[in-house]
């Protein structure tokens, strides 16, 4: 009886006090919007808060949706969290200042400026003679609002993306948990592919997952290799031929599906195929996971930071050779070689949709094109949702929601997701 062929994916949510299962249904609901969904127990994360989803494409094959869920890990966040993230992000020279991320930078200080002169003016009591008690309430009023909505959302990526010693400890059990997660659903069996799928804050999770759980998966890679390993080497030569800053994005992304496919064929347990960002903050990466541009250069020379395509040797080769030498069907002494510990996207494409932000200020200002810091094996997707949203912040909480089509060149949003996806093929075509 041929076996039924599973795929997973896993969808890690952003910002926010996020309640459990509410983002999964909803992107589930988008991404098949026609078919017949059953909710079943998630046998993988460990929480009883937790469901999977499965849908049946067909007799023999079937996805099941999970969800990262993390909202829980990020407690405790206070105005001086904050305060020491806004620095590292606004303390600095304009021109140290990504181009891009300028106009944002302006306006911040801006708003900055005028909260303190506002607060300047209810300390020496101007407002209060000028407009009276009522205007004092009110302006009380919307500041606890907005103090409110700093801790439940940009309290979550002020924790989560600064190092600090308070943030350590919330960063590690974020990422423990989806690394667990990863590592069960790998050693289970039970699926032939893993897309990871993250929005906003939940985007940089993804991508630290994958840099993490590449590691753990290529030290367990002792099988014995077939040699030559013809699409690796092929890759390689990709990388390094004359003309590579002409490759085309279907050219490479079919050089990573070749090596994915051979590595699996020789026993690497690799199993995610598809990195997939929706409004990612990486866009931004320079001064978010890192100082400054130099320093996010450097990190990526130095193999501490992914990039796709990987970095490359000196000698232009991306794999390393494992040790000690093994004996292959015919006896013979070879060293199995795999992609080394920051190439986790030789054999996995990455694809990020965003929503455009026109002069850095109209649109979804946190999310953006991530190819231009991470390299040209990403594919970069602008998109739309037919309607003026796209042209302001709610936009950000747009990918997944159905939408009567895109506008001019620009796909629909919900459209192009489902199309990257691409659950009711792929397997097929393994």
């Amino acid at each position: 009886m041929p076996r039924i062929r599973k795929q997973a994916v896993i969808v890690i949510h952003g910002i926010g006090e996020q309640r459990p299962m509410d983002t999964l249904r909803s992107f589930v609901a988008s991404v098949l919007p026609t078919s017949q969904v059953y909710s079943k127990p998630d046998p993988f994360s460990g929480s009883y808060e937790l469901r999977r989803l499965t849908t049946r494409h067909g007799p023999r094959h079937h996805t099941h949706f999970f969800e990262l869920y993390w909202a829980d890990l990020v407690q405790g966040t206070t105005i001086l969290h904050l305060a020491q993230w806004a620095k590292s992000l606004l303390w600095r020279w304009p021109w140290a200042t990504p181009r891009h991320l300028r106009p944002m930078w302006v306006v911040t200080w801006a708003l900055l400026a005028l909260l303190a002169a506002l607060g300047a003016g209810i300390g020496l009591g101007i407002i209060q003679a000028s407009l009276g008690g009522p205007a004092i309430l009110a302006l009380v009023l919307l500041a606890s609002a907005f103090y409110g909505f700093l801790i439940r959302y940009a309290g979550d990526a002020a924790r989560y993306l600064s190092p600090s010693p308070r943030n350590v400890a919330i960063r590690r059990a974020i990422r423990d948990a989806g690394v667990s997660l990863l590592r069960r659903l790998h050693e289970s069996g039970k699926y032939d592919r893993i897309i990871l799928v993250g929005h906003s804050l939940g985007s940089v999770i993804a991508y630290d997952l994958i840099t993490h759980y590449w590691v753990e998966a290529y030290r367990r890679f002792q099988n014995p290799a077939r040699q030559p390993q013809a699409r690796l080497e092929a890759y390689e030569q990709l990388l390094t031929g004359p003309n590579t800053g002409a490759v085309g994005e279907d050219i490479h992304r079919r050089h990573q599906r070749a090596v994915w496919t051979e590595l699996r064929r020789h026993g690497h347990s690799w199993r995610i195929t598809d990195l997939v960002t929706l409004g990612s903050p990486l866009a931004h990466a320079a001064i978010l996971i890192a100082r400054n541009e130099r320093d996010l250069v450097q990190r990526f020379r130095d193999r501490e930071l992914p990039t796709d395509p990987p970095q490359l040797d000196r000698d232009g080769t991306l794999a390393f050779v494992l040790e000690p030498p093994i004996r292959n069907d015919r006896r013979q002494l070879v060293s199995p070689r795999a992609p080394h510990h920051a190439a986790p996207f030789a054999c996995t494409r990455w694809t990020n949709l965003y929503f455009p932000a026109y002069g850095g200020l109209f649109g979804d200002i946190v999310g953006g094109p991530v190819g231009p810091v991470f390299g040209e094996g990403v594919l970069d997707v602008p998109v739309s949702d037919g309607t003026l949203r796209s042209y302001t912040l709610w936009s950000h909480t747009r990918y997944w929601k159905l939408t009567r089509g895109g506008v001019g060149t620009r796909p629909s949003a919900s459209a192009e997701l489902r199309r990257v996806l691409d659950l009711l093929f792929t397997l097929d075509r393994e």
